[in-house]
């Protein structure tokens, strides 16, 4: 991760800024090491409609974390 070429400091959340790809491919990563994510309520269902299909995925993988952050 690039983040520990800057601090070795533990990552506390990720925040989703919009649904672009470019923002949210981590998403994954982040729900599946417990770290909490936060975004607007409407980012998850955009990232499905505009990637899921695309990358072949399970929405799970996508909407997980968000669902978890509450």
């Amino acid at each position: 991760m690039l983040l520990r070429m800057v601090s070795q400091v533990p990552v506390k959340g990720a925040l989703d800024t919009h649904y672009h790809y470019d923002h949210s491919t981590g998403n994954a990563f982040f729900g599946a090491n417990g770290i909490p994510l936060w975004a607007h309520a409407n980012t998850a269902k955009r990232i499905v409609e505009s990637y899921g299909a695309m990358q072949g995925a399970d929405k799970a993988a996508f909407l997980g974390p968000l669902e978890k952050g509450g």
